[in-house]
């Protein structure tokens, strides 16, 4: 059985550790793993038309955060169908819903001992949006 689990991320290496903690909690199980960010747009029209998801994820991973996801990745290879980086653009926790039930989301794990890090001026925490929706959270 693969399960897809959401792990919110800051793209610090130690926003990772819950990534190792998820892949050790899940045991034989086989995952996909999004590592999400949160960010609101911005109510410019041109910002929304050149908005790309891809562009904004480049400029906010640093070196550290992309190698320590291929050595997780390489670590856990045997257990990882796929790892993805993804940015959540909503506004609520409706929009929250609508986005782990289009990613069919299983379970979310969440920080414990780091403290998110703002890496952009529109960046927002995603585990108050994570508690508040009908994901089963694990902490």
């Amino acid at each position: 059985m693969t399960k897809t689990i959401l792990i919110p991320t800051d793209f610090s290496v130690q926003s990772l550790n819950v990534f190792k903690d998820a892949m050790t909690r899940l045991g034989d199980t086989k995952a996909r793993v999004l590592l999400v960010h949160g960010i609101s747009l911005s109510d410019s029209i041109s910002d929304l038309l050149f908005f790309s998801k891809s562009q904004l994820i480049e400029k906010l991973e640093t070196e550290e955060f992309v190698s320590s996801c291929w050595l997780m990745q390489n670590r856990f290879r045997s257990r990882i169908e796929s790892l993805h980086v993804d940015i959540f653009t909503g506004f609520n926790v409706a929009a929250f819903n609508q986005y782990i039930e289009a990613n069919k989301v299983d379970e979310a794990f969440l920080p414990v001992s780091y403290k998110f890090i703002r890496r952009h001026k529109r960046s927002f925490d995603l585990v108050p949006f994570i508690k508040k929706s009908s994901l089963r959270a694990t902490e």
